[in-house]
């Protein structure tokens, strides 16, 4: 069965440098990234197989603060626009990859500057 994953992880995922909140949720982005690299995913709205070992999800919402749940939504919304696919579509992780130089500045500007990863991420090495 293919991976599921929402509208920003399909962004952000591309820059993950295997840091995270811990071993566990870094084993399981590790295995995720090997099945989704291999046979692509399936774009979902809402919690994807990342928000399931994170730390912060419960009752289908994430907790990490009393915003986080609207912005991760905002987000999904602003990556599926950008990179033009829909809830249901099936992706290609390389496709999506090959796509990001023509949205990341866009994707830096809305959404990098005030991210709580955005010191772990290897966005900076992309964008030059």
């Amino acid at each position: 069965m293919k991976r599921r994953l929402r509208g920003h992880h399909l962004v952000c995922l591309h820059f993950y440098e295997g840091k995270g909140y811990s071993a566990d949720f870094i084993e399981n982005l590790n295995h995720l990234l090997r099945d989704v690299v291999s046979e692509g995913a399936i774009v979902v709205s809402g919690a994807d197989d990342v928000c399931a070992a994170c730390p912060h999800f419960s009752d289908s919402t994430c907790r990490l603060n009393e915003t986080s749940d609207k912005e991760v939504n905002d987000m999904d919304g602003l990556a599926l626009s950008l990179l033009n696919v829909s809830v249901g579509q099936g992706i290609n992780w390389l496709e999506i990859k090959e796509g990001l130089h023509q949205i990341i500045h866009k994707w830096h500007e809305r959404c990098c500057v005030s991210c709580l990863w955005f010191n772990l991420c290897g966005v900076k090495a992309f964008r030059g």
